[in-house]
């Protein structure tokens, strides 16, 4: 894969409902964000839902 040709990388968001922020959840989230991320840095931006 050609980094040269991306000026930006993709910035991740994550969405998650509040009602259910269960912790091993959350972690399982951000080791599979992690690994798809890989060795470049991408701002991960987190927003949290309420739900209705």
């Amino acid at each position: 894969m050609d980094t040269e040709s991306s000026p930006k990388q993709m910035d991740i968001d994550i969405y998650i409902i509040k009602d259910d922020n269960k912790p091993s959840r959350k972690r399982k989230l951000y080791e599979l964000i992690r690994s798809m991320n890989g060795s470049r840095k991408r701002k991960c931006t987190e927003h949290i839902i309420p739900n209705p």
